[in-house]
C-alpha cells in the first residue's frame, strides 16, 4: 500500500484494540451479565464502531486528511460530509448488515441458501447484480485499482 504514516496508525490502532480485547477477555471470563443479549450488542456495536473509525486512516490520503473525518465523526457532523438522502442510504445498508450478522451468526450461509425453495433461489441470486446496476454510485475505480 505505498510507505504512509495513515497505515502506520491504521495497523497500530487494531493492534491497540487487540491487545485490550485480549486483556478484558481473561478478566470479564465467567462474568454471567457480559454474555447477555444487551451486552453482546453493545460489545458489537463497539467494535464495529471502532473498527470503522480506525478504517479512516487506511482509506484517507493523508494523515491530515484522516484526522480532519475522524474529528467529524466523533464531532456529531456526519451531516458535513453527507446530505439527508445519503444519510438515509448508509442507515438502510446498516440495518441490513446488522440483520443479516445476526441471522448468519449461528447459521452457515450455504446451508441457509440450500434450505430455500428452488423458485426463491434464483431471485435471491439475482439480487447482487440488481443492486450493483441500480445504485452505480459515482464513477471513481475501486480503491485496489489505484495501486
Amino acid at each position: 500500500h505505498g510507505a504512509s504514516w495513515n497505515f502506520v496508525v491504521w495497523g497500530g490502532l487494531h493492534g491497540f484494540y487487540l491487545i485490550v480485547e485480549r486483556s478484558l477477555r481473561g478478566v470479564t471470563q465467567g462474568v454471567r451479565a457480559l454474555a447477555t443479549v444487551p451486552f453482546q450488542l453493545l460489545g458489537g456495536a463497539l467494535t464495529f464502531a471502532l473498527v470503522t473509525l480506525t478504517w479512516v486512516f487506511f482509506r484517507a490520503e493523508t494523515l491530515s486528511d484522516s484526522q480532519h473525518l475522524v474529528g467529524v465523526m466523533l464531532g456529531g457532523g456526519v451531516s458535513a460530509l453527507l446530505d439527508a438522502e445519503q444519510i438515509g442510504v448508509v442507515g438502510g445498508v446498516m440495518a441490513v448488515l446488522l440483520f443479516a450478522q445476526a441471522l448468519f451468526r449461528e447459521r452457515d450461509l450455504e446451508a441457509w441458501f440450500e434450505s430455500l425453495p428452488t423458485v426463491v433461489k434464483g431471485p435471491v441470486l439475482a439480487l447482487p447484480l440488481i443492486a450493483l446496476f441500480a445504485v452505480p454510485g459515482d464513477q471513481r475505480a475501486f480503491i485496489y485499482f489505484q495501486f
